[in-house]
């Protein structure tokens, strides 16, 4: 007999989530074996060095900045200090205090990331499309145009050992760079579109 359209949506949207919610990592980490094990500490390791890193890093910034801002520095032949008055008090005792920069690291991200729940998955596709794409795409292309302005001025000055030097190792001038960025460009504006809309 022949199926009814009923049927075959429902057996489709079946298949269409059995394929949205397989998991390879997750199977084998339920299997039980030692690969799955592995896998989840391996997990672990990495997000708690990421965890470990950030933490460090943005402390030590905000103690910095704190240090630099409360600093009074000397002008020249001088003993005027500029930056006395940048910050008030409450606000200088916390980027000084080393535990209200624990908090001022900590409880930020902890908010954001309770309220708004798949943020990292939005970091991700945003940092795919528009950081691999300028990373790759748009900061070579600049690069290698601006050596070759360089180069072209040096030959035109007579400096030969300096334009021996520099090899094209991608063929077909500005024009090539110039659709190396372009479809960089494009990736970075279509992907701005399906953000907005």
């Amino acid at each position: 007999g022949n199926l009814s359209y009923e049927t075959l949506e429902t057996t489709k949207s079946g298949l269409i989530d059995t394929v949205q919610t397989l998991d390879p990592l997750q199977m084998i980490r339920q299997a039980g074996d030692s690969l799955g094990s592995t896998i989840s500490v391996f997990t672990l390791l990495a997000i708690s060095t990421s965890f470990i890193g950030f933490v460090y890093g943005l402390t030590d910034f905000f103690l910095d900045t704190g240090a630099t801002l409360t600093k009074a520095n000397q002008v020249e032949d001088s003993q005027t200090p500029i930056l006395t008055n940048v910050l008030p008090g409450p606000l200088k005792d916390a980027l000084t205090s080393r535990w209200s920069v624990f908090a001022l690291t900590l409880v930020p991200p902890f908010i954001f990331a309770n309220t708004i729940s798949d943020v990292f998955f939005t970091a991700l596709d945003l940092g795919g499309s528009f950081g691999v794409s300028t990373l790759f795409g748009v900061i070579p292309a600049t690069m290698a145009w601006k050596t070759r302005s360089q180069v072209a001025r040096l030959a035109e000055s007579n400096d030969t050992d300096e334009t021996r030097m520099h090899i094209e190792l991608v063929p077909g001038g500005s024009f090539i760079l110039a659709i190396i960025t372009m479809i960089a460009g494009s990736i970075i504006v279509q992907s701005a579109v399906d953000l907005v809309t």
